[in-house]
């Protein structure tokens, strides 16, 4: 291939099992330590993952795909990642949240803020 490869075109390979020519030149927008992050949020891959990082750095990356290749079981993942908390600058907006969260009154949510 002589396009530059994804980041999710890199992980549809490894989790397809479907072979591409990692190499520096195709995957220089590919980080390896996105890919171990990626895998290491899945329960099954975390061992895998732990013993590749323990030596991450003294590894070639073309060497740690074809680990990743070989050592990975194949299947689809769908690992969330965790969202932003949704801020509340607005004091009103402040009184709802308590009064619904906690089953509360107006006036007692607004004696709690103070």
């Amino acid at each position: 291939m002589g396009d530059k490869l994804t980041l999710t075109e890199v992980l549809d390979s490894i989790n397809l099992k479907v072979p591409i020519d990692y190499n520096k030149d195709n995957c220089k927008d590919v980080s390896m330590w996105v890919i171990l992050k990626f895998y290491s949020q899945e329960t099954d891959c975390i061992d895998i993952v732990n013993e590749i990082n323990d030596n991450m750095y003294y590894i070639p990356e073309p060497l740690v795909y074809k680990i990743l290749f070989d050592k990975i079981p194949a299947g689809r993942r769908y690992i969330k990642y965790t969202r932003a908390i949704k801020k509340v600058n607005n004091y009103e907006e402040k009184i709802e949240l308590l009064m619904k969260e906690y089953g509360i009154s107006n006036n007692e949510a607004r004696m709690s803020l103070i």
